[in-house]
């Protein structure tokens, strides 16, 4: 199976949307990544350290973005060793074919990590280890540095195209409850251009990056904001894993006939 070309992101809700303070539903998060994420301020991204800082582990392959696959050819073999990976705006990784482990658990972290694979039937699976820490969604969802991906590319043709599927599972000691599944969508781009992306950093005047833009803890007035525009009772914000199941709707369909309160903050036990 060749996964080599260029591949333009199927737009999704996902891709798409720019997700609100609070709006967590849909992900297995525990109660360390429910405060971290409480304490999060968009600002943040302003300060100089982390204006150039590139997308991390699942939320990368969601990007708006074209990909670029290239295979790596062994000098000797000339059997693919490698795929390089080259998305637009982000950093380029290496996943590499030729049956290697991964390095020891103190090795360096960077923002692609580092990625091995080999062919299940028609797909690629990968194992990615390594990742700096990041965000599962681009509100504070926190994901941490000792996060594993385990991916699957799978290639397949719909309606006389050509498309990838990327499906991706996050096991994060740290900040999940149990693995977050995430997908995405690439359509076969033979036009598409992977463009470079120079970033220049901007400091603040009178010396305004000095401080670090966050909530303390209990402070933040924007975490009820999702629910109050859903109509939601305020625990959504901290189900975590429950809200990634069906049986929730029946949930909150009971507490909407309950007379649940609007939400106005993150609070309480939700176990």
């Amino acid at each position: 199976m060749d996964l080599s070309g260029t591949w333009s992101i199927v737009a999704t809700q996902a891709v798409a949307d720019a997700p609100e303070v609070g709006e967590y539903v849909g992900l297995p998060l525990n109660r360390a990544a429910l405060r971290r994420a409480e304490t999060w301020d968009a600002a943040i991204d302003s300060l100089p350290i982390w204006q150039c800082r590139p997308q991390v582990g699942a939320a990368s392959k969601q990007a708006a973005s074209v990909l670029r696959i290239t295979q790596v050819a062994d000098p000797r073999s000339r059997e693919p060793a490698a795929l390089r990976l080259e998305w637009s705006g982000s950093g380029d990784a290496q996943v590499f074919l030729d049956g290697r482990g991964h390095p020891p658990s103190f090795a360096n972290h960077t923002a692609t990590g580092y990625s091995t694979g080999r062919w299940v039937d028609n797909a690629l699976r990968i194992r990615t280890t390594h990742l700096k820490d990041g965000y599962y969604r681009a509100n504070g969802a926190p994901q941490s540095d000792r996060v594993q991906l385990t991916e699957y590319v799978i290639r397949r043709r719909f309606r006389g195209q050509n498309y990838l599927s990327w499906v991706v599972i996050a096991d994060d000691p740290i900040y999940l409850t149990e693995p977050l599944v995430v997908s995405s969508d690439y359509r076969y781009d033979p036009s598409g251009r992977v463009m470079p992306a120079p970033c220049s950093i901007v400091r603040p005047a009178n010396g305004a990056d000095s401080n670090v833009p966050s909530f303390m803890p209990g402070t933040n007035d924007q975490l009820g904001n999702f629910a109050r525009s859903y109509d939601l009772p305020p625990r959504v914000i901290v189900d975590g894993a429950a809200t990634m199941y069906p049986e929730y709707r029946r949930a909150l369909a009971e507490w909407r006939a309950r007379g649940q309160p609007t939400a106005d903050g993150l609070s309480g036990d939700p176990r």
